[in-house]
């Protein structure tokens, strides 16, 4: 018969160890808590070292059965004796992170047949829908996976001033990209090139500011550089999305609509389908989707295309079952967005919704505030950039094809605003500087 996987002897060494040596607390916690441990008792004592050593308290055997006593458990732990006992017994502190290390591990493989056993629930609970059942099943072995993910073993920082000396020899000399570029010049050149490996990008606007437009024209640009990134499209189909890359290229979204192409248009539509096909880039129009699918489909697309970058559209309309409460799920969400960055080591783009209470100011540029309702945006991003139109509000010959982007937040940068010109007929923004390109590489005559 199988046994429930525990270690009693790496529990008990690991609690007389941090006795014998409290300054290992510390080190321990950031990879235990007190749920880890299987013996309910040596719950208890961790928990009661944990405490007072936050709490600048000594900790010691004097110490550790008072708190035991006060919280009337210290009879039911064994008393003093069988503390003192497994103290005596304990080696000096030298192993006591793989002792560690063994009583977490077991306490996964505890969550992975748990998570198991909920997976089977499911299973057979008919009476479930199968989205709910399966999002269940995925936040159950997402759990655990984050459980088990310990992080990194930390740097020290002459290694570390070492990796930046080889990073900025290698970005001088061309070898290396320290940023993944936009794509627009005056935008990266506020975010000191672009959005760094690991970021959470947010682009932010009102209805009609063209969010979904700046991100599949930022997808197009980053695979014109040879990048491999995938389109999480929530909101459109991925025909829809295809037809806003071939218009893109300069074809009106009304004549690709109809089916009929100008004259002008034939030879741009020729060139349009000889490129984008080279691309290495996937379309996933699943609706509804949770952020522990996403990571799920995120993990397959890395491993089956390399992916440099991920554009999700958008985030109110991803899924948080269980979640009653939208701020929490918005919260939710964007860490999990985070976190997905961090763990494939890739910018992630992700569309969000503002609400109503832009409209109500005379100045309808949105501001960090505004999103200060929606659970943790602001906090978990490093970058969010607000797309504003003049022309939604004002008829101003002035404004007309205006779009302001405004990087609003950078963790690692200087913020600021850049103007783009927004061409409606392509869904398309574009530098709005005037700058010495070849044109007939962009639009290519007959």
């Amino acid at each position: 018969m199988n046994t429930t996987p525990h270690s009693i002897e790496a529990e008990e060494h690991l609690l007389g160890s941090l006795v014998l040596d409290p300054r290992k607390i510390t080190t321990v916690a950031a990879l235990l808590q007190p749920d880890d441990f299987y013996i309910h008792r040596n719950r208890w004592w961790y928990g009661v070292m944990i405490g007072l050593d936050k709490a600048g308290r000594p900790v010691d055997p004097i110490t550790i059965t008072e708190e035991l006593d006060k919280l009337g458990r210290l009879e039911e732990f064994g008393g003093i004796a069988h503390f003192t006992g497994i103290v005596n017994n304990s080696f000096d502190s030298f192993n006591v992170e793989e002792y560690a290390k063994i009583v977490r591990e077991t306490s996964t493989r505890r969550r992975l047949i748990d998570a198991a056993q909920e997976i089977v629930k499911m299973g057979y609970s008919e009476s479930v829908p199968i989205d709910k059942a399966l999002s269940v099943c995925s936040n159950a072995i997402s759990d655990v996976l984050e459980h088990a993910n310990t992080g990194s073993e930390g740097l020290l920082i002459k290694d570390g001033m070492s990796r930046q000396f080889d990073r900025m020899e290698k970005a001088s000399k061309g070898e290396v990209e320290i940023a993944v570029p936009l794509g627009y010049l005056d935008v990266d050149k506020i975010l000191s090139g672009g959005p760094r490996n690991g970021d959470l990008v947010l682009v932010a606007g009102r209805p009609g500011m063209g969010k979904t437009s700046f991100m599949v024209d930022v997808a197009g640009n980053m695979c014109e550089r040879g990048k491999s990134g995938a389109i999480f499209s929530l909101e459109m189909p991925d025909d829809q999305v295809v037809d806003r890359l071939v218009a893109r290229e300069g074809i009106s979204t009304h004549n690709i609509r109809q089916g009929k192409l100008a004259d002008d248009e034939y030879a741009v539509y020729t060139h349009a389908i000889e490129k984008i096909p080279t691309w290495k880039l996937v379309i996933d129009d699943t609706p509804g989707m949770s952020a522990e699918q996403l990571r799920a489909k995120v993990a397959r697309y890395k491993s089956l295309y390399d992916l440099d970058f991920a554009v999700i559209d958008y985030i109110q309309l991803m899924e948080a079952h269980g979640m009653d409460n939208r701020v929490q799920a918005i919260s939710h969400i964007s860490r999990r967005l985070k976190l997905i960055a961090r763990e494939f080591d890739i910018p992630v783009i992700a569309g969000s919704q503002l609400s109503r209470a832009v409209e109500q100011r005379g100045d309808k540029r949105p501001i960090l505030s505004d999103l200060r309702d929606s659970g943790t945006l602001e906090q978990d991003a490093d970058i969010v950039i607000f797309l504003y139109r003049p022309e939604v509000y004002s008829d101003n010959a002035d404004n007309i094809n205006i779009a302001e982007v405004n990087v609003a937040k950078h963790r690692n940068g200087p913020i600021g605003t850049a103007q783009l010109i927004f061409r409606k007929q392509f869904t398309r923004f574009d530098n709005a500087e005037i700058r010495k390109v070849n044109l007939n590489s962009m639009y290519p005559t007959k």
